[in-house]
């Protein structure tokens, strides 16, 4: 056999020489891709996307990871996000950071690729959870294309491309992870679960942290990986007007009175349908939750927690308006009504005064600062409407160098970023978000309002809501990690209850 090769070697040179330049191609390939990722990292997409088509055409189909492997790796990276200090973690280059949970979201990643190459059945799942959510969906897949395109006229095109690759991988890729593998009621229920358990934990830290006019970041300091600037910013950060400020486990009080406020509505609907012992719990993580947002003594929090359990209150109030029809309780109700819109004007001014604060403090001082911030970016948000000046650029191009982290209202942020196309977006992202979980919480085959899934549903919405009055008041991205997961959770398991078996999900995709 060995001499027939040769003797076929020796008769066919065309196909040594084929193959020695079909090796020297691959060879070529693998240079040019590694040199324009050096460059340009986001190019690494351009280059992997012809070896993952031509591995799902051409390798053997396999068997996808079992739900036993990958559903433990989920909620284990749900439930250690909120519990691990995000400060202290390994940064190695321009790579994002890695923490225990980053880790497991990493294992995640590449079981999720491997499933997407060799799994028709997990492809079905996660091109139908798309399909079958087209508005939420798009909006998210238009959100990342946004920041994409504006990559080759960003001002520092190097940074940027880096902040949009690390974008991808932590946040779009969680998201396509979290649609792919969540198909039904009660996954969405075990991450909704884990994020307002997580909540209640962290404020249950901020307490102490209020208590003890102690941070933790400070006690963690000879473990943290990160520039002394940071330390001194957090230090410095402790106190407004006289007034301690907790953080726990995240950078910034005002990231952890985001979260919180979040988390507050899905902690409320789980109340809402405990029952004996359980109930007794989920009150004591609400009070956790709503204790560490007053320890933050952030403002955005305190209105997003009042849009959240108020959005959240309002629809199930008006659910139980329509059941009690032609009933002797409908009259209650009524007043109950009255009542809320002769307090509206109460309720805004109050609103009001928290937003602005006291004339000299430094509440006050901090909104004129917000609205010299737009007054700032308007001029640069003109002169480039659409694509803006590239991802994580926003800061920088209005003007604030040095100890400035972020602007502070993500919607300018993202007009300065990707144009006017950027915060109407997100916008829409929002409201699909919000639209489809009240959909699914005003279901007419659950009867009873106080049903679990219908509540879960809310609470889902209620957070949203929640999400986008306190993204008016903050542009850190730690809380995007969150966010851009359950989104995906939503519409996979909004999809899932119409394709109950791996076999559907198939068949469907084609």
């Amino acid at each position: 056999m060995a001499t027939l090769s040769a003797y076929d070697a020796v008769q066919n040179p065309f196909r040594q020489i084929a193959t020695a330049a079909g090796g020297l191609i691959f060879c070529g390939f693998i240079a040019v891709t590694t040199i324009a990722t050096l460059i340009f990292p986001p190019a690494i997409i351009i280059f992997a996307a012809p070896i993952i088509v031509l591995g799902i055409w051409f390798l053997p189909k396999r068997k996808c990871v079992p739900n036993k492997i990958v559903w433990p790796l989920i909620l284990a990276a749900a439930a250690l996000m909120p519990f691990w200090p995000t400060y202290i973690h390994l940064k190695i280059g321009s790579l994002p950071i890695l923490t225990p949970p980053r880790i497991v979201f990493y294992i995640l990643s590449v079981i999720w690729i491997f499933d997407m190459i060799s799994s028709r059945v997990r492809r079905g799942y996660f091109l139908l959870g798309l399909k079958n959510n087209k508005f939420l969906g798009g909006g998210v897949i238009c959100f990342f294309a946004l920041n994409a395109l504006s990559l080759p006229m960003a001002e520092g095109r190097v940074l940027a491309s880096e902040i949009f690759f690390r974008q991808l991988i932590i946040l779009a890729i969680p998201f396509c992870i979290f649609v792919t593998y969540v198909r039904n009621f009660k996954a969405i229920r075990q991450i909704a679960a884990a994020t307002a358990i997580g909540a209640g934990v962290a404020g249950g830290i901020a307490g102490v942290e209020f208590l003890t006019k102690s941070l933790l970041a400070a006690k963690l300091a000879p473990f943290i990986m990160t520039s002394a600037q940071w330390l001194e910013i957090t230090q410095e950060l402790k106190t407004r007007d006289g007034i301690f400020r907790a953080q726990a486990t995240h950078t910034h009080p005002i990231s952890l009175g985001e979260y919180l406020s979040f988390a507050a509505p899905m902690a409320l609907c789980f109340l809402a349908t405990a029952r004996k012992r359980a109930r007794i719990i989920w009150a004591f993580i609400l009070i956790l939750v709503v204790i560490g947002i007053f320890a933050t003594n952030s403002r955005g929090a305190l209105l997003a927690l009042a849009a959240g359990t108020g959005f959240v209150a309002a629809v199930a109030f008006c659910w139980r308006v329509r059941q009690l029809q032609g009933s002797r309780f409908l009259p209650l109700a009524g007043l109950a009504s009255v009542f809320l819109i002769a307090a509206a004007p109460v309720l805004v001014t109050g609103a009001e005064k928290i937003t602005n604060g006291d004339s000299g403090t430094s509440a006050a001082r901090s909104t004129q600062g917000r609205i010299d911030q737009i007054n700032m970016a308007w001029p640069k948000i003109v002169k480039r409407p659409v694509l803006g000046y590239g991802a994580g650029r926003s800061a920088r191009i209005v003007g604030y160098y040095g100890r400035a982290l972020s602007l502070d209202n993500y919607y300018l942020s993202l007009a300065v970023e990707l144009g006017f196309p950027g915060p109407l977006c997100f916008l829409a992202i929002l409201f699909a978000a919000i639209v489809t979980t009240l959909k699914r919480a005003s279901d007419t085959t659950l009867q009873a309002i106080f049903q679990a899934e219908r509540m879960v549903w809310l609470g889902l919405s209620g957070a949203m809501f929640a999400f986008l009055v306190s993204r008016m008041i903050i542009s850190q991205t730690g809380n995007l990690n969150y966010f851009f997961p359950i989104l995906g959770a939503i519409i996979g398991a909004n999809a899932g209850r119409r394709f109950r078996r791996p076999a559907q999900f198939a068949l469907a995709s084609g």
